[in-house]
């Protein structure tokens, strides 16, 4: 194990020096200003904005006592689940492109890391954000979890960013990454990544339908003996069966050629081998040494659907972009690994994988879009106090990882062929599931290869034509096809898979009734349904969705919902509807007037105001008009009585409101100045304190004729100082307030 690291770490530190410009390294690069025009953000839902990798947000964390010592006991992270529960904080969210900061969410909070990650608090810790908490359906632009990594083992702080858009470029339904500023109790934890969390928001927006998503860490495999031991992220924990098929036909001897054979038929049944080996490929290609298709077996999840085909996710991708990991290094790796490795048409497409995957790469051109991160985050990473690396140290980890994507292309072409990827693919526009009805398939590819159609599951409910893809229907139920083309001179095999899920038993769902929504509240919903496929809701009327609530937007009106869950391949499609009625929210506690400078603690005689509303009832030394209330004496108590009122959005509760009436005029502090014509030569002191605060509160603003300036020294003091060698006339000026005369006070200076 010392020895693995060992000859990673030598291999970064060469890749250092290869090909690197030492004395442009060495110096703080500033590369051109990149204007974000979005081109690196994926998504169209409302979190895509905070997994922009051109952006740096901030996130502000208040952190109780109890719930810091409890995570300073729970620190060290040498295991899943080593970090213990989440416990109660507060946090507020600021879009620096919008500038919008959020109001303040009672969220759960605990920290994240593994071996050589995890951080305490005295530290720059990373942390797992829950927005639900304590508030039930409480979400951040749709999301439930934050993922806050502190890329202390990512001396440049973008091989993620870079690292995760190259797997979904190729077809791996992997996390978005952005960044965000992290401060913890008003302290600056630094930049931090915001990684996309694996859970039932961002897998719906992948997959159909999730049965189960487990965790793989520290040399887990999919195998007996070691797959019930995997954390169970979503699904129930207490039914393991689709991992455990999977496990099942994985635990083979790959030096036996029978059950290599066996195995490579048999794990399409429970596997998504597509994914799977664009996944690995991909590992293997950023040099993804902390992942599943390497010796440790570490930082990664599968992922279930109802049919319980199975798909790896990637993870912990920090460590990657530098040094070299062979491609088809097969030893004491992960089990399917090995296994495909033996298996001559498993190995035939991971080459093809791998064909894809190096053209993902450079079609990305990512070392633009590594200049581009390196200018967007360079100021947070120089004033990152809790940052793991200098700025010099920095500047030479993006070095290494822009020589490491533009070297890499021809070396794993080098280590394995430089075929280009045939990228087959594969769909059908079925009707009515009956007995003897055929679908004709939609089928491309490039190259000059033949597709061979086959059913991997459900071969008693289709059959299909191995040259044509026709498939046949024997008998209701779902069933899968493969296509598969072999390599051919020039091109990489490829495979693809489509699923029929007509359905065998009359789905039914269902909106549980909702109360009525008051403006700008956000409410659950909660979708109740046969089939396991994941809920499509639609909003009409003034309310907006995001994810899986719902917001008013006006004080009256009906929100009709609607639901639409497919068919899992078990139950049949359905649809529900609801409506919500919409209503005025509880207005908040107003203040009485807007008047510049008002508050109920004093009103001078004479003085005049206006009201919020014209009032129902007015008692005192007082006269209303309409909305414009005066005071009639210098002492006693005018009561103000509003009655309840509403307006487009809040239904506003009556109000008394209580004034008293002073005897009262507007005068400068003492520490101004007195009036008078002066010589100033050196200046002239006009007060003793800046700003000038009457006793009323107000501003006072020093006015000049333009012939001399005026300024603060170090002690506070304002002073005029010749600035055209003509006489300057000064005024200090105090605007009335609510029957309050305004003040001035005027120096004439001269040279």
């Amino acid at each position: 194990m010392l020895q693995t690291f060992g000859s990673l770490a030598l291999l970064a530190l060469f890749g250092q020096f290869l090909g690197t410009d030492a004395a442009a390294a060495a110096t703080p690069i500033k590369p051109a200003a990149v204007v974000n025009t979005g081109q690196y953000r994926e998504g169209t839902d409302a979190a895509a904005a905070l997994f922009d990798p051109l952006v740096v947000n901030r996130i502000d964390l208040t952190v109780p006592q109890p719930s810091i010592d409890y995570m300073n006991q729970h620190a060290s992270g040498a295991a899943p689940g080593s970090h213990g529960d989440y416990q109660p904080a507060k946090m507020t969210f600021t879009n620096t492109v919008t500038n919008e900061t959020t109001n303040l969410m009672d969220v759960g909070i605990r920290l994240k890391g593994g071996w050589g990650s995890a951080r305490g608090l005295d530290q720059k810790a990373a942390f797992k954000v829950k927005m639900n908490y304590s508030v039930k359906g409480q979400n951040l632009y749709g999301l439930k979890k934050l993922t806050l990594n502190n890329m202390v083992q990512d001396n440049s702080m973008l091989h993620e960013v870079v690292g995760y858009r190259l797997f979904r470029a190729a077809g791996v339904p992997a996390s978005r990454a952005g960044y965000v500023r992290v401060y913890v109790n008003g302290q600056d934890y630094g930049l931090h990544l915001n990684l996309e969390t694996y859970d039932m928001v961002s897998l719906a927006e992948r997959f159909s339908t999730t049965k189960h998503l487990y965790e793989g860490a520290y040399w887990q495999d999919i195998i007996n003996g070691q797959y019930d031991s995997m954390q169970v992220d979503e699904g129930d924990a207490a039914v393991k069966t689709d991992l455990q098929n999977l496990a099942n036909v994985n635990s083979i001897d790959p030096y036996n050629p029978t059950q290599v054979a066996t195995w490579f038929n048999d794990v399409q049944k429970y596997a998504d081998l597509n994914e799977m080996l664009t996944e690995w490929a991909t590992e293997r290609y950023i040099a993804h040494w902390d992942g599943y298709a390497y010796s440790i077996k570490n930082n990664y999840y599968v992922h279930f659907n109802a049919q319980g085909i199975g798909s790896i996710l990637p993870s912990g991708i920090d460590q990657t972009s530098s040094g070299g990991l062979g491609m088809l290094d097969s030893n004491s790796v992960g089990q399917m690994f090995q296994n495909c490795m033996a298996s001559a048409p498993c190995t035939s497409l991971y080459l093809g994988a791998v064909n894809k995957v190096r053209a993902a790469a450079l079609s990305l051109n990512l070392d633009k879009m590594i200049q581009d991160v390196q200018t967007s985050i360079a100021n947070d990473v120089a004033s990152d106090p809790r940052k793991a690396q200098s700025v010099n140290d920095w500047n030479w980890a993006v070095q290494d990882s822009r020589n490491f994507h533009a070297n890499r292309p021809a070396d794993v072409a080098n280590q394995t062929n430089s075929n280009s990827p045939s990228d087959v693919h594969l769909s059908y526009t079925y009707g009515d599931w009956t007995a003897g009805a055929t679908f004709a398939p939609t089928a491309s590819h490039a190259g000059p290869a033949l597709a061979v159609f086959a059913v991997v599951n459900g071969g008693d409910k289709c059959s299909v034509a191995p040259s044509t893809g026709v498939v046949t229907v024997i008998k209701l139920g779902w069933c899968r096809v493969s296509v598969r083309v072999p390599s051919a001179s020039g091109w990489g095999a490829s495979i693809a898979y489509f699923s029929f899920l007509p359905g065998s038993v009359a789905g039914t769902s269902s909106i549980e009734p909702m109360a009525d929504l008051p403006y700008d509240e956000t409410a659950p919903i909660t979708v109740v349904a046969d089939s396991l496929a994941t809920p499509i809701l639609t909003a009409d009327g003034p309310c907006i969705l995001v994810g899986a609530t719902v917001t008013a937007t006006a004080g009256s009106g009906s929100c009709v919902i609607t639901v639409h869950v497919a068919s899992d391949g078990n139950y049949t499609a359905s649809s529900a509807t609801t409506t919500v009625k919409i209503v005025r929210a509880v207005g908040p506690v107003y203040e009485l007037s807007n008047s510049r400078g008002f508050t109920t603690k004093g009103l001078p005689k004479g003085g005049v105001i206006t009201l919020v509303r014209t009032p129902s009832k007015v008692s005192g030394p007082c006269k209303a008009t309409g909305k414009t209330l005066k005071a009639t004496a210098d002492k006693g108590v005018c009561v103000v009585s509003i009655a309840k009122w509403s307006d487009e959005f809040y239904n506003y509760a009556a109000q008394v409101s209580r004034i008293k009436l002073v005897s009262a005029t507007q005068v400068f502090p003492k520490d101004v100045t007195a009036a008078g014509t002066f010589k100033y030569p050196d200046g002239h002191q006009l007060s003793l304190n800046s700003p000038v605060i009457t006793n009323w509160g107000q501003e006072a603003q020093f006015v000049t004729n333009g012939n001399c300036e005026t300024s603060v020294d170090m002690g506070g003091s304002t002073w005029a100082f010749d600035s055209s060698g003509l006489t300057c006339k000064v005024t200090l000026v105090v605007p009335k307030l609510f029957g309050l005369k305004g003040l001035t006070r005027t120096w004439i200076l001269k040279p």
